[in-house]
């Protein structure tokens, strides 16, 4: 008996039909991957090319962009550039095209016309470029092409670097005198620095980078170097007298940090985060030049914290008062440099305030045949609000000419404003015969004086270079400056009291018109006196604190840094 046959002889059709659509499937496979490829090129081709274009855009209009204007070779010269160098992709030479467009910041929406990307021309000025790549490939398996169109945004993402308040520009011998007085409270113990070594702080600078490569902060990065906390006033200072040293800084500049740092041995500990505000990797940070008197102060005002010191030294910087009864100095934050893009940098003002009081040497004045003698008590007032500086637009340029300039707008706000004050009490006694009655006199008068209104606007304060100096405050509102104060007129209502055939009663000083009128003469005499404190606390006080603040009644000092990184580019969406 045969046994049946099965499926034997089966397999190789089969295998045939399962082979022929395996290789059509590769094929397939293999077509489609290389169109993918085209692709991914045509992305990073769109990606590169466009962040190359956006460097041409810089604030010039689009005509000046398309034909190469001052200097920039023409959009289409570096379109062509940018293309040869990344040329290696996959299939028929790419078709690469561009426009020059307005890219909403606040929504990161293209401006559009007639449902499509609208290309700015003429004398609009764009912000953004627009780039599409289109690439194809022949299929090696399949007849015909597969291609690929994509598209890429990029702008530029410029940074800058700017503080509100500075001692860059110089130091007097006034600002000399208070740093001293301000260091000493400020880190507890005993500074004493000439003018010539606060000067020669002033006029040095150590860039972020620089104190990177210093050992004792062992960090390898910007980034490090930000994130570095737990240091102490002498850590800080120690670093950047090395610095500076590294660089071939001012020997006495390094003398004098290194003489703060060895007094400094206080136990508070502060971040490099305190003394700046910049973004993680900024370029414009990267080669930022740090004022070294700035970060000396910033220092130390960080170390403090928020805190009211007693502070004699303050008393001091105001000789005309005999005797001192309090002095304090109330710390709320530092200046700050502040790196980065528009919209983003944020700098503040150092903000405190200070109140001092004394007595001034009592004054003795001969009228009406005796001797009237009057006391002034003075009492000072000193607010220096904080202001805060948004970063609101870069310009760049290569600063060559008034037409190429570059700079920053800095948009400086407040909720409070600066102000200063002073009040004098003023007691006048005297014991005055008139005719047959004795009139005992003891009258006291108060005169004050202040400036500083309520609110500070928001303004845009604008720096150009050439034709503003980088050494040099962009200022808006009045400086904080005191005014003199007005001679006060005795109250003619006040009590004295008059003795007549040895019965003492209570009359009105109007009652005694000369007597009146002598009073009145102590307390213009008084008021001269009084007027000499005004003078001491505008010259020695208010003004260098302000100064170091940046700090103004109604405004503020913004410090430009040199230079605004213009390079940068970011792709968007």
């Amino acid at each position: 008996m045969r046994r049946q046959r099965d499926e034997r002889g089966a397999v190789v059709p089969f295998v045939a039909v399962t082979l022929t659509l395996l290789i059509a499937m590769a094929a397939f496979a293999v077509d489609l991957g290389m169109q993918r490829v085209v692709r991914r090129d045509m992305q990073a081709l769109a990606d590169v090319v466009a962040l190359d274009l956006s460097r041409l855009v810089n604030g010039r209009t689009a005509a000046q962009i398309e034909a190469g204007y001052n200097g920039f070779p023409t959009i289409s010269t570096e379109l062509g550039r940018s293309v040869a160098r990344n040329r290696d992709t996959l299939g028929d030479a790419p078709v690469v095209t561009y426009k020059l467009v307005h890219l909403d910041a606040a929504t990161g929406l293209l401006e559009t016309s007639g449902g499509a990307v609208k290309a700015y021309s003429g004398t609009e000025v764009p912000n953004a470029v627009w780039v599409q790549a289109e690439g194809s490939v022949d299929f090696a398996f399949a007849t015909g092409s597969g291609g690929a169109v994509r598209t890429a945004v990029a702008q530029p993402s410029p940074s800058a670097c700017f503080r509100l308040g500075s001692y860059a520009a110089g130091v007097s011998t006034e600002d000399a005198t208070l740093l001293n007085t301000l260091l000493t409270g400020l880190l507890g113990t005993s500074v004493n620095l000439s003018l010539a070594s606060y000067q020669a702080l002033a006029g040095a600078g150590v860039s972020v980078m620089d104190l990177v490569g210093v050992d004792s902060l062992a960090v390898g990065s910007f980034d490090e170097l930000m994130a570095l906390d737990g240091l102490t006033v002498a850590n800080v200072l120690s670093a950047s007298a090395t610095a500076l040293q590294n660089n071939g800084g001012d020997a006495v500049a390094v003398s004098a940090l290194q003489a703060i740092a060895v007094d400094a041995i206080g136990p508070t500990t502060i971040g490099f985060a305190d003394l700046l505000s910049i973004a993680t990797g900024d370029s414009a940070a990267l080669g930022a030049s740090l004022n070294v008197l700035d970060v000396v102060t910033a220092a130390a005002f960080a170390a403090n914290g928020s805190h009211v010191l007693t502070m004699p030294g303050l008393g001091l910087l105001l000789p005309s008062l005999g005797t001192v009864s309090s002095s304090t100095l109330d710390v709320g934050n530092q200046p700050t440099l502040a790196c980065g893009a528009e919209g983003v940098a944020e700098a503040r003002s150092g903000q405190a305030s200070t109140a001092v009081s004394g007595t001034l040497a009592d004054i003795s004045v001969d009228l009406l045949l005796t001797q009237f003698a009057a006391r002034t008590t003075i009492t000072t007032g000193l607010v220096l609000a904080s202001a805060e500086g948004l970063l609101t637009d870069i310009t760049c340029g290569d600063a060559t000419a008034l037409t190429n300039a570059e700079g920053i707008d800095v948009q400086v706000s407040s909720a409070l404003a600066s102000s200063v004050s002073l009040t004098a009490s003023i007691r006048v006694t005297a014991t005055v015969d008139v005719g047959l009655a004795t009139v005992t006199v003891d009258v006291t008068t108060p005169t004050t004086t202040s400036s500083g209104p309520s609110t500070t606007p928001a303004t845009t304060v604008q720096f150009r270079h050439p034709p503003d100096d980088y050494d040099t405050a962009k200022t808006f509102g009045s400086g904080v400056v005191l005014a003199g104060l007005t001679t006060p007129t005795a109250d003619p209502d006040a009590d004295v009291e008059v003795t007549l055939a040895g019965v003492t009663t209570s009359a009105k000083l109007s009652a005694y018109p000369t007597v009146q009128a002598a009073v009145n003469t102590v307390l213009a005499t008084a008021t001269v006196a009084a007027n000499v404190t005004v003078g001491q606390l505008n010259s020695a006080l208010a003004g260098p604190l302000a100064k170091l603040a940046g700090a103004r009644i109604a405004g503020a000092d913004v410090f430009a840094v040199p230079r605004p990184s213009c390079g940068d580019v970011a792709l968007r969406g």
